[in-house]
């Protein structure tokens, strides 16, 4: 006895699966890309942040003073807030510091800047590649 081929069902389960599961793979590492991004977004925003307060405490008053012609500390310390969310890739970061008047006298400002080239890992998602940066200005009262 022979079945008619509208009636033969078997395969659909397969076929449907095939036609759904890309879409849902590229959603589900799309999204992971996203968090990534977020982040490291996060992560410069912190460092930023910890390091213009290291800045800010350590100014000319200061026992261990950090000096506008040598600001090493201070992008240490990004370095050392960032490298727990970014890892190894903390080293491709570009941090910039810089004190108002070139002077860490209290009342001065100091200025951190960080850029970062965030690069996705899972290319079948196709989202650029785009550069990150944070920013963070203080007011030095050591």
């Amino acid at each position: 006895m022979t079945a008619s081929l509208g009636a033969d069902c078997r395969g659909i389960a397969a076929v449907e699966f095939a036609m759904t599961s890309s879409i849902s793979l590229m959603l589900l590492l799309g999204t992971i890309e996203i968090g990534r991004m977020m982040s490291a977004q996060h992560a410069l925003n912190l460092g930023v942040d910890r390091a213009v307060r290291y800045a800010v405490v350590h100014g000319s008053n200061s026992s261990s003073p950090v000096t506008p012609g040598s600001p090493t500390p201070v992008s240490n310390t990004f370095t050392a807030t960032a490298t727990p969310l970014l890892g190894s890739a903390v080293s491709t970061c570009h941090v910039t510091v810089t004190y108002a008047s070139n002077s860490n006298a209290p009342g001065s400002q100091v200025t951190v800047s960080v850029t970062y080239a965030w690069k996705p890992i899972a290319p079948i998602t196709h989202l650029p590649s785009m550069t990150l940066s944070a920013s963070s200005v203080g007011t030095i009262q050591n």
